[in-house]
Parts: C-alpha cells; sequence; structure tokens
C-alpha cells in the first residue's frame, strides 16, 4: 500500500472554548508517591488502578476504598515513565527512561522474571498492549516501536521510519481497538503520526502536526493532539474531520476518550482538563483544575470515572460528566424496574423464583444494573493497610476469595 503524508491545511470553524467556571469536586485523591506521576492505568474488569512516577515506582490502589494496595511496585533503577494493563486484567507493563521494560502480575503483584532487550538504553516514552493481552508495543527515543511476546520477551515486529525524521523524539504509541494497527507519533523538530499495519510492518499513511493519537472505540477515528489543540481524523485514510483549538503550550498529553466514544478529556492549560463532545466538540461540564500540571490521564472502563495524574506527586479521581443525551437516558434507566444481584449473576424477580437459576443464596444489595468486575484471586488484599478513604458509596459485595464491585446508584 502507498504511504500517503496528509498535512491539517483544513480549517473548519473553531469551537469556543468554555467560559463557565463551576468546577468539577475531586471524588478521591491518592497520596503515596513521592515525585510527580508519569502514568495512569486502569486494569480491566477490576477496581485497580496502576500508576508510575518519577521516584521509580509503580503503584496499585483501590479504587472502592480508595487506598493504595500492598507495597510499591520495585524493580525499576530509573524514572518510569510510562504504564500499560492488558485488557484481561492480568498483566501490568512498565517503561523506564533507562530503557528497561517490566512486566507484573497483577494478582501477585509481582514482577514477572523476563527480559525484554531492544531498546538499549533509550528512554521509554510510551507503551501499550495489545487486545490479545499476549503482545505490547514500546516506543522509543531511539525511533523505533518494537512489539513484544508478553510470555517471553521475544521481539516480534521492529517498525520504524528509514531514515528516521531528523532532530525528532518518538513520543506514543497506540493499537487500533482490533489490534489491526499501530500509530506512533513523533516531536520535536517535526511533529508527525504514522500509522502501520501491525502484522505486516506495511506504513499505511502519515499526519502532520500530532504527536499523540488514540483510535476511538469503533476503530473509525484518530483522536490527536500537538498540545495546541486536538485533531479528529479519519482512522484509515487520515482526512481531517474536526478540529479544537485549545491553545494550550505545555506538554502534549494524549486525550482521554470514554468508551462509548461520546466524549473526550484533554488539557486545556497545563493545569486543566476540559471534557468535549467528540461530534459536536462542544464543552461538557467545567473544568477539571489542578494544582500543577497534569501529566496523564485514563478513563475507567464503565466510562464513569476520570483518574488523572499530576506533578504535585498525587493522584486524583473525578466523576464524568454526562453528555445530555446519557442524562436523558439515566433518568429512562432509573425508570426501569430494579434488579437483585448476586455474586457473580444478575437476576430479576422472576428469576428467582425460578428454580432452573442455580447459584449462590447470599443476595447483595438491591441496586441498578451495572456492569460487573473479574474476581480478584484469594488474599490480594492481604497486608492492605488503610491511607486514605473515599468519599465514593461503591458497593463491595465480599465472599470466600472473591471480591466484587458495583458502582453507588444515579
Amino acid at each position: 500500500m502507498v504511504s500517503h503524508t496528509l498535512g491539517l491545511d483544513v480549517s473548519p470553524e473553531v469551537p469556543k472554548l468554555p467560559t463557565e467556571k463551576k468546577q468539577h469536586q475531586t471524588q478521591m485523591v491518592l497520596a503515596g508517591h513521592e515525585e510527580w506521576v508519569t502514568g495512569v492505568a486502569v486494569i480491566p474488569g477490576t477496581c485497580l488502578l496502576v500508576t508510575c512516577s518519577q521516584d521509580k515506582s509503580l503503584r496499585l490502589w483501590d479504587l472502592n476504598k480508595g487506598q493504595q494496595v500492598g507495597e510499591p511496585l520495585l524493580g525499576h533503577d530509573s524514572p518510569v515513565w510510562a504504564v500499560a494493563a492488558s485488557p484481561d486484567g492480568r498483566w501490568i507493563v512498565s517503561g523506564a527512561q533507562d530503557g528497561r521494560i517490566l512486566v507484573w502480575d497483577v494478582g501477585t503483584r509481582k514482577r514477572v522474571p523476563v527480559s525484554f532487550q531492544g531498546h538499549w538504553r533509550s528512554p521509554i516514552s510510551d507503551i501499550v498492549f495489545a487486545p490479545d493481552s499476549e503482545t505490547f508495543a514500546s516506543a522509543s527515543y531511539d525511533h523505533t516501536v518494537r512489539v513484544w511476546l508478553r510470555e517471553t520477551g521475544e521481539t516480534v515486529q521492529v517498525l520504524e521510519l528509514d531514515p528516521p525524521p531528523p532532530s525528532t523524539l518518538l513520543y506514543s504509541v497506540s493499537y487500533s481497538p482490533d489490534g489491526s494497527k499501530l500509530v506512533a507519533g513523533y516531536i520535536m523538530h517535526m511533529q508527525q503520526l504514522v500509522v502501520w499495519n501491525a502484522a505486516s510492518g506495511e506504513e499505511i499513511l502519515k499526519i502532520r502536526s500530532c504527536c499523540r493519537a488514540a483510535f476511538t472505540a469503533d476503530g473509525l477515528r484518530l483522536v490527536s493532539t500537538d498540545g495546541t489543540g486536538v485533531r479528529i481524523s479519519d482512522a484509515s485514510t487520515g482526512v481531517l474531520i474536526n478540529q479544537l483549538d485549545t491553545h494550550n503550550s505545555g506538554t502534549p498529553i494524549l486525550p482521554a476518550i470514554a468508551p462509548n466514544d461520546t466524549k473526550f478529556a484533554t488539557t486545556l492549560q497545563e493545569e486543566s482538563i476540559q471534557f468535549f463532545d467528540l461530534n459536536t466538540l462542544k464543552p461538557i461540564g467545567g473544568p477539571l483544575e489542578h494544582p500543577m500540571g497534569v501529566s496523564c490521564m485514563a478513563i475507567s472502563q464503565d466510562g464513569q470515572l476520570i483518574a488523572t495524574g499530576c506533578r504535585d506527586n498525587l493522584v486524583r479521581i473525578w466523576s464524568v460528566p454526562e453528555t445530555k443525551s446519557e442524562k436523558k437516558s439515566r433518568k429512562h434507566a432509573n425508570k426501569v424496574p430494579f434488579l437483585l444481584t448476586y455474586t457473580a449473576h444478575t437476576l430479576t424477580i422472576s428469576d428467582l423464583q425460578d428454580t432452573r437459576h442455580a447459584g449462590p443464596s447470599l443476595l447483595t444489595r438491591t441496586i441498578p444494573r451495572r456492569p460487573f468486575r473479574a474476581a480478584l484471586p484469594h488474599g490480594f488484599f492481604d497486608g492492605v493497610s488503610p491511607r486514605f478513604q473515599s468519599s465514593s458509596n461503591a458497593l463491595l459485595s465480599v465472599s470466600p476469595g472473591r471480591i466484587y464491585v458495583s458502582a453507588p446508584p444515579s
């Protein structure tokens, strides 16, 4: 396939930035890192969050309790710049300033004894798991994206521009939802995105003037930033669909896209985050203000919370504002007859009267239907000491060897 280079010379009408000063309030603040937080990732299927920091550590957090889980994950000898969680919720991968990559078992909170050699002391700028949870990709200042086998440490793909752009740094990497494409971003002298076929390594297209990008959940669009605004492009052709100028002169932070593709969050200034409608680019809610620069952010799997990492060493958890259509849907859902939930099943009242439904007899609270979280291994929270209590009223159900978390009623 012929590679295409596309410039952002299209100039659609630029939406106005929000003028309202009403600010969101944090749901909880997580303290523990001793230097600024550089990366954050939600662990799918659990109530857990993982963060990395300049203090060379990773930390796991229980979002239901608002506290750190166990001791910090130690093993890096230099600041940790990137972290990602596998889609199956079992693994964490982290990349550091010295080029070292480590994989961690979520269930045991232990480092996996596998070596990943290839970037040769060049800083890892970004890291991401493939949808299969068996492979992951890392971006490095050595101008390469490497695809690794998680289990063996083998490099299965090396992607790079030949020759590499002069005076540039490879800054980011993301997979498409189906794992068929990889997009990487370059920064410094010339900002551009490069999209590759993940299987063949064939270059598909280039998009100028952006350095960080992520695919929407449907895989049809790329949401990218250069630090001064957000561009939404067609993921197949690179054609610009829409753009938002935020006039932010800070470090480009990857926009966080809601799982249902209705909205995204981006930085307005280094200390402020704002949600926008993905289709209309109209602002949603007020800004999320921080005392210092925001370095990273991630939205929860259910789209209800956003975690932000800050240069004040703290992690903040915020509620995600709803679009007008989501508010209408929620009001309609509240009129639906309630359901009873127990363990890993969701039953209606009629189900409980049907003897064909087998399962545990202990019922938990009566709550609206919500996505269920995966069970965590026995003994996972052994030795955990509380640090901060959440202001959330999330529900925690415990049975022998299993923990289930449900969101609170709206």
